[in-house]
């Protein structure tokens, strides 16, 4: 499913009970309102976009496939006590950027997750030998006046979109 950027919300049960959804690409909506995703059977994974400020009741609620979740901001967002059912908080991988595991073990909703794991992937230095044309966005999809290595060096930690790929710069 191809949900449109210009999406702000998702609305109250938008694609409850749909058991062959197996993925989605969420948009950069504010919120994801109560029932959203319930009974999507099929989820076995969700990313949420840093845009999120709040998820509501039952959102991933009997959704026994899910087996992990991914937050790609530090801080997390607004969680009701019940937006994931309790097998999901007690057998899926809730996956958190770096240094932000703290914070999720003691945030309401998300301290409900048994496995919390912090990415440990990421990149301190971009080098970019033998390519043309390189072409970085940040997270909202703005293209970033990037002309060379050193302007490369000089990007703030943080998620970038660099040749279509998600890449996160630590410093």
């Amino acid at each position: 499913i191809d949900i449109p950027e210009t999406v702000e919300v998702l609305g109250k049960s938008a694609f409850r009970d749909c058991i062959s959804l197996s993925s989605i690409k969420i948009p950069p909506v504010n919120s994801i309102q109560s029932s959203t995703f319930r009974g999507c059977s099929s989820l076995t994974a969700i990313d949420i976009p840093a845009s999120v400020n709040n998820i509501d009741e039952y959102a991933f609620s009997n959704c026994p496939g899910l087996q992990s979740v991914r937050c790609v901001t530090s801080k997390p967002c607004s969680l009701t006590q019940n937006a994931f059912d309790w097998e999901t908080y007690n057998s899926a991988l809730l996956y958190v950027p770096a240094g932000s595991k703290k914070l999720y073990a003691k945030a309401e909703g998300w301290k409900n997750f048994k496995n919390i794991e912090e990415e440990t992937s990421g990149i301190t230095d971009i080098t970019v030998d033998g390519v043309e044309d390189i072409v970085v966005h940040n997270l909202q999809g703005i293209r970033l006046p990037i002309k060379s290595q050193e302007d490369l060096n000089l990007l703030s930690p943080g998620y970038y979109i660099v040749n279509n790929k998600i890449t996160q710069i630590k410093r």
